[in-house]
């Protein structure tokens, strides 16, 4: 009944997890939603397939895809902030078409995702972000009605 983040970072790295760390509040609930921000401009929140059984880890997948939409040549074109690196500026542009908070209905004290659902923190720097000596800050607001006695 707790949350798990997957991490989904360049390259498709993904092997940190974050629990709720309150599982007994959590428990508690019976119906509800559980609301996810991430405190960051260069990572993201998704809902996204976890199956990995076949081809690439689904972070790889969606990493690969953010990589086309927003290449980090475009720091040679026009980007103008981009003295904190070269994954800088494409980490705040892949962040923006992602987002920042997500909304998970609680459901008789679960998460209500779908089959084959994952929540994911998607990093989109290379040499700055998760990993690389920074943390990550996903702030989890749960609201929500008890189970009557």
């Amino acid at each position: 009944s707790g949350a798990r983040l997957e991490a989904a970072r360049g390259g498709g790295g993904g092997g940190a997890e974050a629990g709720t760390g309150g599982g007994t509040a959590a428990a508690a609930v019976h119906t509800g939603w559980l609301n996810l921000f991430i405190q960051h401009t260069s990572a993201s929140l998704a809902v996204y397939d976890s199956y990995t059984s076949q081809g690439p880890a689904s972070g790889a997948r969606l990493e690969a895809a953010l990589n086309r939409a927003v290449p980090e040549s475009w720091n040679e074109e026009f980007f103008v902030h981009t003295h904190e690196g070269p994954d800088d500026m494409p980490g705040h542009v892949k962040s923006s078409l992602m987002r920042a908070s997500i909304t998970v209905p609680v459901v008789e004290g679960r998460l209500g995702l779908g089959p084959g659902q994952g929540l994911f923190l998607c990093e989109h720097r290379d040499t700055g972000g998760f990993g690389c000596n920074l943390s990550r800050r996903v702030v989890l607001t749960l609201q929500g009605a008890v189970p009557l006695p």
